[in-house]
């Protein structure tokens, strides 16, 4: 479930509702002029070259702008969303919406094969987007991966890697919460940061955790945290440019339309996420989804990302109502109900227009660089 009044409980994101699978999107209309896209050099040398989005030529900048990971794109958050291919808004609507995005989450509930990864990159490099794409082990054997049982996947994974023109990002096993041993995960996430850095010029690992475990009032200690965050994992995080994200949803309101005084509002754990991240010395930060419930949230959370951009790098909105408690998202005043047997499908409403225009107004200013 994506919510409850304080604790907000991961999901598994591909398959809720009525089978439903989301597919995280954007789609880049804006090329990446004077800051690009790391493609092919690691950080932390004079200079490195980059390739842009739209795939032009490479360009120089100094170490001061040197992208933090494959992909990232230095002093900006490329900030995308998910929309559903069977609950309206379908993909392609919910983009006319919104207008331009400029990223893309997909996610198989599966294992790792080369067809499955090339058609998720695919769909994202025929859009222009930079594309996180995400698979779960099988059986949820976390500790055979961390053993080395499926190097000879990893391994396609690499060999992907090696062939695509564009970076991207890779995750195995989002929102860990409840579906295994802490530990286990934690040590399957440091193999596979190690194992796949021969290919993190093109290919970003990124771990993505329970984002209500940072709720200030509501979430989990420093200590259960580091269950699954062990100083070791996030050291490696950094020695080879992985990123550490996670998924951070809203309260709901009170029947009156009030929030509770110690609520942990989504802006309210991303800013402790920062904070927990800053104490911990990491470097690079992304959110694999986030919701709101009112428009002040909206631009709330997108400040808070938007201030912190020198260690966010993509940023995913929900935008849909599947596997939740509440409706998520963005559409309009006037958009009718379509889903009669879900009742949480009341179509839109000036909360949902507000939202909507602040999440619009968030996209705007996520193009400007630092």
């Amino acid at each position: 479930m994506k919510n409850n009044r304080h604790l907000l409980v991961g999901f598994v994101l591909a398959f809720g509702i009525l089978g439903t699978t989301l597919q995280f999107a954007s789609h880049a209309g804006t090329a990446v002029t004077s800051l690009e896209v790391e493609s092919g050099a690691k950080s932390g040398v004079s200079t490195t070259s980059g390739t842009d989005m739209s795939g032009g030529a490479s360009v120089k900048f100094g170490t001061a702008m040197a992208a933090r990971f494959a992909g990232n794109v230095p002093g900006r958050v490329l900030l995308g969303m998910a929309a559903s291919t069977s609950i309206r808004p379908l993909y392609n609507e919910a983009l006319g919406i919104t207008g331009t995005v400029y990223e893309r989450r997909q996610f198989d509930p599966g294992w790792i094969t080369a067809a499955k990864m090339n058609n998720m990159l695919d769909d994202c490099d025929a859009n222009n987007q930079y594309c996180v794409i995400s698979f779960k082990v099988p059986g949820t054997d976390w500790a055979g991966v961390a053993a080395g049982n499926y190097d000879a996947d990893l391994n396609i994974a690499k060999s992907v890697a090696q062939s695509r023109a564009k970076p991207f990002a890779f995750a195995v096993h989002h929102e860990p919460q409840g579906d295994g041993v802490a530990a286990d995960w934690a040590a399957m996430q440091e193999y596979l940061v190690q194992y796949l850095s021969p290919v993190n010029n093109k290919m970003a690992f990124t771990t993505i955790a329970n984002g209500f475990w940072w709720g200030p009032n509501h979430g989990k200690t420093d200590a259960y945290i580091a269950t699954y965050y062990p100083q070791s994992l996030l050291n490696k995080m950094n020695q080879y440019r992985g990123v550490i994200a996670a998924d951070f949803y809203d309260t709901y309101p009170y029947p009156n339309g009030t929030y509770g005084a110690t609520d942990d509002r989504t802006s309210i754990k991303m800013q402790s996420f920062v904070d927990w991240a800053k104490a911990k010395g990491v470097n690079s930060l992304g959110v694999g989804e986030f919701g709101v419930s009112s428009a002040p949230e909206m631009t709330n959370s997108w400040n808070v990302i938007h201030t912190n951009r020198d260690m966010f790098g993509y940023a995913n909105y929900f935008n849909s109502l599947a596997n939740s408690v509440y409706d998520w998202r963005l559409i309009p005043s006037n958009y009718p109900i379509y889903d009669t047997g879900n009742p949480l499908d009341q179509g839109g409403s000036p909360t949902s227009q507000a939202i909507l225009n602040g999440f619009k107004a968030a996209l705007a200013e996520s193009v400007t660089p630092m």
